[in-house]
């Protein structure tokens, strides 16, 4: 499957632990992207942006606590493990250290590890607020990686100086750049649902690689994780948040703080898939998190996951077998895609005594699409895709359900395309009668008023209050005609008197 596509030149923090990489990199970005507290290890996973200064543009990851000297075992132990292949995928790499806490024996250590992959190398000092502490940042000359940099991530005294020497370091200095191809603005797809629903193994089967640490321990995604990526030439940002318990249960603190930036990772996502545990059922937590994405405006994709425990291998092989691209659609998108693909496959599975039970597989996604729709009735429009992010199955018809839905989300429909719409919905289904009279309200039009997510207007004449079941149906008759599968579409009446 597609691989993320390396376009830019990476940078990467790396240091001990609470050396002040989260409050620098917020500071580069300028929003409070990584959490920040004195506690140690706060950040586990990579985090990842681009940057543009002075014209160049790279990518900059914030890594966990480079800590080599500790026996880690654990979440720790893939602290460590991902810091290190961030600085082995970076082709910059920045050494933080702590002016106030002076050279320490794991600088040198992790300065000798650095040394050696035989990257360009700089050392930022850290906590430099005042002219006392920069005067301390001679002794980090000793860890052989060139002039140290004195700076605040704090007050971002020094922080331009090093986007300075990032710039003059990196492999394409702005006087052999060519001028780039405009692109166009990534897809950002936001990956939500309640603890352990396998959002991080989904984002890690996704990317084909382990970006996101695992564990069986609620809460180990601790803010939201955005990595950029091509898609078969389209820019992507996937973003795996942190679990979203009841408000009840939510723990001040570091929870609080990466519950609150997954809501705000949501205002901010073009796409949504909403992670449920097939395996677990749906509860009154997935019905809030679905209610919170309706009303976010964004598209909306259903992965109904650890689908691998609901069917035994046996099973799953004939949902799995190679089918045309539009059916695997089919199957994804729609219940009645389903079906006729079950009536297809089932008779090709039936065909043989020892196959005759695989036909009931398709069944069984029937269904769950109609327990999911039963649970959300208010989501029947979002398109739902059984998953197992574990064994990795579904995952390309997942990605390609979420660029659909992306795109009917920013159609733009043209207002010959609406007349000649509204004139054969009207003809299908008159406007209704309304008030003691029973008279039909005068149309006047139809028209879109914007995109992202698409809204209409329905323009009437009347003194009467218009029933919204009309509206309904136009919401239906466009879905159906112009394909807006997995986007909330908004319709409202505009009474001209």
């Amino acid at each position: 499957m597609p691989q993320p596509t390396t376009v830019l030149p990476t940078v990467a923090l790396i240091g001990r632990v609470n050396v002040g990489k989260s409050t620098l990199f917020n500071r580069i970005i300028g929003e409070p992207r990584s959490i920040v507290s004195p506690l140690p290890g706060t950040t586990r996973d990579v985090q990842e942006t681009l940057v543009t200064w002075r014209g160049i543009a790279f990518t900059l990851l914030d890594t966990g606590g480079f800590d080599v000297e500790d026996d880690r075992t654990g979440i720790p132990a893939q602290v460590l493990a991902h810091s290190r292949l961030a600085a082995a995928r970076a082709n910059l790499v920045i050494l933080m250290v702590d002016a106030r806490a002076g050279l320490l024996p794991t600088d040198r250590t992790i300065a000798e590890e650095l040394r050696k992959s035989g990257k360009p190398l700089i050392v930022a000092v850290n906590k430099s607020d005042n002219l006392a502490f920069r005067e301390l940042i001679n002794e980090f000359w000793k860890l052989g990686m060139g002039e140290p940099l004195a700076l605040s991530a704090r007050n971002g005294s020094g922080v331009g100086d090093l986007l300075d020497r990032i710039v003059q370091m990196l492999t394409r200095p702005a006087d052999d750049q060519s001028p780039q191809e405009a692109r166009p603005a990534p897809v950002r797809i936001a990956i939500l649902g309640k603890p352990n629903v396998g959002k991080s193994t989904l984002l890690n089967a996704l990317l084909g690689y382990e970006r996101s640490i695992v564990s069986p321990h609620a809460h180990t995604t601790r803010e939201p994780i955005d990595t950029p990526l091509f898609w078969e030439n389209t820019p992507l940002v996937l973003i795996d948040t942190a679990g979203i318990r009841k408000k009840a249960k939510v723990t001040r603190g570091l929870e609080s703080q990466g519950v609150s930036r997954s809501i705000q990772a949501l205002k901010r996502s073009d796409v949504t898939m909403l992670v449920l545990d097939m395996a677990e059922g749906i509860n009154d937590q997935d019905k809030q998190l679905a209610h919170l994405i309706e009303e976010s405006g964004t598209a909306l994709v259903i992965v109904g996951n650890k689908w691998d425990l609901i069917h035994d291998a046996q099973k799953r092989e004939c949902v799995s077998k190679e089918v045309p691209r539009e059916k695997r659609l089919g199957l994804s998108i729609t219940q009645t895609g389903l079906r006729r693909l079950a009536r297809e496959r089932g008779l090709a599975c039936a065909n043989r005594q020892d196959d005759a039970e695989k036909g009931n597989t398709l069944d069984t996604g029937a269904q769950y699409l109609n327990y999911i729709h039963g649970r959300f009735p208010f989501l029947t429009w979002a398109p739902v895709v059984f998953t197992s992010a574990l064994t990795r199955a579904h995952v390309r018809p997942l990605i390609e359900t979420a660029l659909h839905t992306a795109r009917a989300r920013a159609m733009t429909l043209e207002q010959a395309a609406l007349d000649q719409f509204i004139a054969e919905a009207t003809q299908r289904h008159a406007l209704p009668r309304l008030g003691p009279k029973r008279k039909r309200p005068e149309l006047i039009g139809f028209q879109q008023n914007g995109a992202n997510p698409p809204s209409f207007a329905l323009l009437i004449r009347t003194r009467e209050r218009f029933p919204e079941s009309y509206l309904r149906f136009l919401e239906k008759e466009l879905r159906n005609k112009y394909d807006l599968v997995g986007t909330p579409v908004q319709i409202a009446a505009k009474i001209i008197k």
